[in-house]
């Protein structure tokens, strides 16, 4: 055996039980026509794993002070912001989701910027950083408050807007199961 082939094989024996998919999950679900079709379903980290970045579920009320600064290198923020951590939504079907709200400190009404995605309510698990050089986006750009994808609190809280962070269904402590993508895209595809 080659030594080329030899390091190969050696590798593979130790990486083959990580590549290997975890024991397949499914899931049933139904169609608009009441059809049944099974889905992959694999589950999420769980919450205290490091590359989740998990802050902990704590239901509280801060003010962010003008001037501070989330992480080196990042944006100071640049006026009082009042975070409102993990308010519970409870949804119509009765499951209960998590949601962060940045806002201006003086301004009771103001208009909202919705940030729906699977990526948690903060940072989570994926950020800026775990992108090649960032996707162009200096560290200093931004204040550290933005999760992966969604607008940035610091920039548009001085604008007089409030950010909603939601922990969509199944995301980190909001309850369900969580699916990503388009459901008539999963739907199609499994037709």
């Amino acid at each position: 055996m080659s030594r080329k082939n030899m390091i190969g094989a050696v590798l593979l024996a130790i990486l083959a039980p990580q590549l290997l998919p975890a024991q397949q999950q499914q899931m049933t679900l139904h169609n608009v026509s009441g059809e049944t079709f099974d889905v992959p379903l694999r589950k999420a980290l769980p919450v205290d794993a490091p590359r989740v970045r998990y802050p902990g579920f704590k239901q509280e009320t801060l003010i962010l002070k003008a001037g501070t600064v989330r992480r080196e290198g990042a944006m100071p923020l640049p006026c009082d912001i009042l975070l409102e951590r993990d308010i519970p939504i409870k949804l119509r079907d009765g499951v209960t989701i998590y949601t962060d709200v940045f806002r201006p400190v003086n301004e009771e009404n103001c208009p909202a910027i919705l940030a729906w995605s699977p990526y948690g309510k903060e940072i989570g698990g994926q950020m800026l950083d775990d992108v090649p050089m960032r996707s162009g986006v200096a560290i200093s750009a931004t204040s550290g408050l933005e999760k992966f994808e969604g607008p940035d609190p610091a920039y548009w809280v001085a604008h007089g807007y409030a950010v909603v962070n939601p922990g969509k269904r199944g995301a980190y402590m909001s309850k369900a199961t969580c699916f990503t993508g388009d459901m008539k895209m999963r739907l199609t595809a499994a037709m």
